[in-house]
């Protein structure tokens, strides 16, 4: 009898444990739920390092699309710039070419009125009748001469002051476009660094990029106002 009576509470103790076993299970599967639920990317929940990448991104996106658009400006001004150094180093050496032919035509006139003024005086020393003429014709060949001489001189001024005003369009074009290769070069860079500071996810990377980005847009702001 007292050992059908233990007997039957034993299988009532384990009856008992085995619900208390069953509702703690319960409890911790409720538990782990909410603790899940708690745990979801809800802006209530967002920590505040989520919440500063997020912002990287954004203000990554923004400053790079910033960076590529003066960089397509910079690449078209830098174009046109070197345009302007072709042209005008063309129309420089062209002004010179043409400059020195002028020099030789004068130099020839000259050579042609210094042969003409020898020959007079040693007529003229002769004191030949016969060649009185003769040193009429070449008095008048020497005027010409020195028309042409004179023509000669004012053209090659006038040349001399087109290829100056060419050599400078030149030199203003050439520093131009060397401002804009530097400032390319440094928009290129920024936008180097800033999916970089995205990938490593830091923000001091990131501000770099932007620096250097500043200082690309002002070397292009300097080279546009150059003259």
């Amino acid at each position: 009898m007292i050992k059908l009576r233990r007997k039957k509470n034993k299988i009532q103790n384990t009856q008992v444990n085995y619900q208390m076993n069953m509702a703690n299970a319960q409890n911790n599967q409720e538990s782990e739920n909410s603790e899940n639920k708690s745990t979801v990317d809800t802006p209530e929940n967002k920590t505040r390092r989520q919440i500063e990448l997020e912002q990287l991104e954004k203000l990554n996106a923004l400053t790079t699309s910033i960076i590529a658009v003066f960089l397509a400006v910079a690449s078209i001004l830098n174009n046109a710039a070197n345009d302007d150094v072709f042209i005008n180093l063309v129309k420089t050496n062209d002004s010179w070419s043409f400059y020195q032919a002028k020099s030789i035509k004068q130099s020839l006139a000259e050579s042609q009125r210094d042969a003409l003024e020898l020959d007079i005086m040693q007529r003229k020393d002769n004191k030949n009748p016969a060649d009185k003429d003769i040193i009429e014709k070449q008095i008048k060949k020497i005027e010409y001469y020195k028309g042409k001489i004179a023509e000669y001189k004012k053209e090659k001024q006038e040349i001399e002051k087109e290829a100056r005003n060419y050599e400078k369009e030149y030199k203003n074009a050439d520093a131009k476009s060397d401002k804009y290769d530097i400032a390319e070069g440094l928009y290129q860079l920024a936008l180097v660094l800033s999916p970089i500071s995205l990938v490593a996810r830091n923000y001091r990377l990131w501000i770099m990029s932007c620096i250097v980005g500043i200082t690309a847009i002002g070397f292009s702001i300097f080279a546009f106002f150059m003259p």
